[in-house]
């Protein structure tokens, strides 16, 4: 009877367990599908996996986004059928749904782990270790990864090694391996807890061996021979190890050769990193250390990575050590509570943990990045604004819109170079932040921006918030830009203010904008700028760049202004006059707007 009890409550602990995963995936896929739908994804992964998937799904092995062949970037082989699906389904949403139930049965599994040590409850314990887990509510529904579909086979190579069940163990490392190549440093640990296991089969060993030495030469190859062939001109390993050498074998040369590089490269943040990453899981997996050693290599990864944000709980690079992290607490809490009555406490104080870490640290579904607002707005508008120019125009558009035009055969990322795309779209973000002051010229990204805009090869065909988009072969002069020509614009007193423009009549248009007018005489610097009073502004709102005009054109230009009276001044980014003798700071008066005016 009394086992028959046990059995009972077994069987209703994995119903909720299984009911808390799918749970958790449906929550984690409909906060990552609203903030897609929302267009507030600012990740490049998101959109770099999505244009890998889908060009996977039609035998495409060249990336345009980092210009460069898939073998010289990621070896992730479960790329290709979700591409598949991709192109079925569309790949975004086949990209997300796959990652929720990823999340969603890896948190399953570590529950039937939990369960061998810490009773039925454990099913509940272990699933929602992970899931509460700060890192998985942003991951999640921020950006894609395959590392994060990997935690799916992770846990069940974890949880197979438990068993002892050795087959089970290879095909969780074989499904790791699918997802992404730099796991197999995981995979050879697992290789080697086969072979040195306590009382090991000759099959355990034999399996042992071959996993560890298969993931090393798998690891090596693409490493030292495929990633040196085919990777791409700047990747991701300059943008992390760069500060350690050049390439994989030079960092870990120059480390063993000088051990101060790691010294330098330790501040306050990466070594409150670790505490910050197990703070949620009660610091338990410190005493239960041998299966927090599978998290290791994930855990040095995004430890000696130099990249902003990897040291950040909510960064991609932590996600995979969790199911190790994970089972090490679940290992712990067990083995505290067989050491004494007071280690009881562990298993709830783990439960705790989790709960406090997914509140304090964790994404809530209320956050505002998941409903649409303006951005949403503007995004959505430019969006379809490309869909109307053609699908079969090549992109080059920012992080944001970057998933949502995956499925295209040329796409590319960033604005610091021109990728010879047909159209490329600009987020002049920058100017709103620094509106109305001088810094704004000297900003890193305006210099960048400016010289688009003063390109005679591209035209402004759309403008959407701060989305600006220009294409290749239209008029620098028309479409939007031709806005600020005006054939009447009243310049008759103008005052010659430097040798390309005069300033004109000043007219009020409300309280706080007024319109100058402007006669050029030529072609005027990129960077002229105007100041009236204390505020330093773009020229046409800097969508026309002032290299674009020309002799006789007539122009008004809506300016912040308040007071009947301005002074007015033209600058470089300098901060200077254009010319030694132009005139600085010169009154003007501000008149009532005429009706001639637009």
């Amino acid at each position: 009877m009394r086992g028959s009890q046990v059995t009972e409550s077994e069987r209703q602990h994995r119903r909720a367990s299984l009911l808390l995963c799918c749970l958790a995936s449906c929550v984690l896929g409909t906060m990552a599908f609203g903030r897609w739908h929302s267009v507030h994804q600012e990740t490049f992964d998101l959109g770099f996996y999505a244009r890998l998937a889908w060009g996977l799904g039609g035998f495409d092995f060249w990336e345009p986004i980092l210009d460069a062949h898939v073998f010289g970037l990621r070896i992730s082989p479960i790329l290709m059928p979700l591409g598949w699906l991709g192109r079925v389904f569309g790949t975004v949403p086949v990209l997300l749904v796959a990652q929720a139930v990823a999340i969603g049965g890896a948190a399953l599994v570590l529950g039937r782990l939990a369960a061998r040590h810490l009773g039925p409850r454990g099913h509940l314990v272990g699933a929602l270790a992970l899931l509460a887990h700060p890192n998985i509510s942003h991951v999640a529904t921020y950006e894609w990864h395959p590392g994060t579909l990997a935690l799916l086979p992770l846990a069940v190579a974890l949880e197979r090694l438990d068993a002892r069940d050795s087959r089970g163990v290879l095909a969780g490392c074989l499904g790791i391996l699918a997802c992404r190549e730099d796991l197999a440093l995981v995979t050879a640990l697992f290789g080697a807890a086969l072979f040195f296991r306590a009382r090991p089969s000759v099959r355990s060993r034999r399996i042992g061996v071959g996993l560890g030495v298969g993931s090393l030469a798998y690891l090596a190859f693409f490493t030292f021979v495929l990633h040196p062939l085919f990777a791409p001109a700047e990747g991701s390993f300059g943008l992390h190890f760069g500060h350690l050498g050049d390439s994989p074998a030079q960092a870990v040369t120059n480390l063993a050769g000088d051990p101060t590089l790691l010294w330098d490269h330790v501040d306050l943040r990466k070594i409150t990193w670790l505490p910050r990453v197990l703070a949620p899981l009660a610091f338990l997996p410190l005493a239960a250390p041998r299966y927090a050693l599978f998290a290791l290599p994930a855990l040095a990864i995004a430890f000696l990575s130099g990249f902003p944000t990897t040291d950040d709980l909510d960064s991609h690079y932590l996600t995979p050590a969790l199911p190790a992290l994970v089972a090490a607490a679940v290992m712990g809490a067990a083995r505290l509570r067989a050491m004494s009555s007071a280690g009881r406490a562990a298993a709830p104080a783990l439960v705790i943990a989790s709960l406090l870490g997914l509140v304090i640290a964790g994404r809530a579904p209320w956050d505002p990045v998941f409903r649409p607002d303006e951005t949403t707005r503007e995004r959505r508008a430019m969006l379809e604004a490309l869909e109307r120019m053609g699908e079969e125009l090549s992109l080059q558009v920012p992080a944001s819109l970057l998933p949502h035009v995956a499925e295209r055969p040329r796409v590319h990322f960033g604005w610091e170079v021109d990728r010879g795309a047909d159209v490329v779209v600009l987020d002049i973000w920058h100017r709103e932040r620094y509106e109305g002051r001088e810094d704004l010229l000297r900003t890193q990204e305006e210099p960048i921006i400016r010289s688009w805009f003063a390109r005679q090869a591209f035209g402004v065909v759309a403008r959407e918030g701060r989305l600006v988009a220009l294409r290749r072969g239209a008029d620098p002069r028309g479409g939007i830009a031709s806005d600020y020509f005006v054939a009447d614009a009243p310049v008759g007193d103008s005052v010659r203010f430097t040798s390309c423009l005069s300033v004109g009549t000043i007219e009020r248009l409300d309280a706080e904008r007024v319109a100058v007018s402007l006669l050029a005489h030529g072609r005027c610097p990129a960077d002229l700028a105007l100041r009236l009073d204390d505020r330093v502004e773009l020229l046409f709102d800097g969508i026309l760049s002032p290299a674009h005009l020309r002799a006789g054109d007539r122009l008004v230009s809506v300016h912040h202004a308040t007071g009947d009276t301005v002074e007015v001044s033209l600058l470089r980014s300098s901060g200077a006059k254009p010319e030694h003798g132009d005139p600085w700071r010169l009154p003007r008066p501000v008149v009532p707007q005429s009706t001639s005016l637009p």
